[in-house]
């Protein structure tokens, strides 16, 4: 029982991400102001990488709050 709730919550963050991924799109790559391609790539890698902490940070919070509701012990 416990094991179906946990998968169809997983189910349901695993949806989520995917649709914050869809709603933030890669920016275009600039090349025509004179700006490099390699400080182009280091601008979206950079970009990427904050992204990716956010969601990180969102996923562990939304995990713990789904511990906390699976296993209500632990909130005391």
């Amino acid at each position: 029982m416990i094991e179906d709730r946990l998968s169809l919550a997983f189910g349901r963050l695993e949806r989520a991400v995917a649709r914050l991924e869809t709603q933030l799109p890669l920016p275009p790559m600039p090349t025509d102001d004179g700006a490099s391609e390699d400080a182009a790539l280091r601008a979206q890698l950079s970009d990427l990488e904050e992204r990716h902490e956010t969601l990180r940070r969102h996923a562990a919070a939304t995990v713990e709050r789904l511990d906390r509701l699976l296993d209500p012990a632990r909130e005391g």
